[in-house]
């Protein structure tokens, strides 16, 4: 997730640099990122980041016309994967058998049927708590409780952020969230500069993007990661306009 970032960044920077050896590193370093993602890192969660982030480039730089031709890139480069990387191939491939072998309330130890069993018992506590939820940090005990005389084994994270949120506090909680990702985009088109603009979108896209098959928010480095990020670039905000005084003042 963080190496999609990066490659957001290193491309952002080629696109605005000023001299041809500055932009020739920094799309160096921007295609060696996606190759990172791709093919070296073992996560399937950055394939779809930065498709995000490819589209988000394009969108801006060409509008409508850019997300067909993001679609066109990342097709063209995924399919491209699949067929000459052993890796990636095996790596999607699993998503689909692992899939086809999970059974509901049996354990199971493959990365996608533990997630679809974690899904399945975190909206289970969900139902039972729907407004307040268990509790700020009461989801693990509440899992426990769950699947305590089972063969399926306990956790403190479901890997899905908006589950794991929704379980603790609730509907409002989920609300909430979503309300800081929804500020954080808005406030993105308020940034004096164009560089600044394109990662505060891409941080938002990240996140939300990466909070469907993880808890990034829980995480150390990728919280961190969020926050820091997020001062760094929102700062540049410029301050809200005085009211206008009135007849009287």
């Amino acid at each position: 997730m963080l190496m999609a970032f990066g490659c957001l960044l290193f491309a952002k920077l080629a696109l605005t640099a000023r001299t041809k050896g500055a932009r020739w590193l920094w799309a160096t370093l921007a295609g060696l990122a996606a190759f990172d993602v791709v093919f070296l890192v073992q996560g399937r969660t950055g394939y779809l980041v930065l498709a995000a982030l490819i589209g988000l480039v394009l969108f801006e730089r060409l509008r409508w016309k850019g997300v067909a031709a993001a679609v066109l890139i990342v097709g063209v480069g995924f399919a491209a994967a699949y067929e000459f990387s052993d890796s990636f191939r095996g790596r999607i491939s699993r998503v689909e058998s692992e899939a086809e072998q999970w059974q509901p309330d049996v354990g199971t130890n493959t990365s996608v049927g533990i997630r679809l069993e974690f899904y399945r018992n975190t909206l289970g506590i969900i139902e039972q708590h729907p407004v307040l939820g268990v509790g700020t940090g009461g989801f693990r005990e509440a899992y426990a409780q769950r699947v305590q005389g089972t063969a399926m084994q306990p956790t403190y994270n479901p890997h899905n952020q908006y589950l794991l949120v929704t379980a603790q506090l609730g509907i409002a909680g989920l609300a909430l969230l979503l309300l800081i990702f929804v500020q954080q985009w808005r406030c993105a088109s308020r940034l004096p500069e164009p560089t600044y603009r394109t990662l505060a979108r891409g941080l938002v896209l990240t996140f939300v993007i990466a909070s469907l098959f993880s808890s990034p928010l829980i995480d150390h480095a990728e919280s961190v990661f969020f926050a820091w990020l997020s001062g760094l670039l929102f700062a540049a905000l410029p301050p809200p306009a005085p009211a206008p005084l009135g007849k009287d003042a």
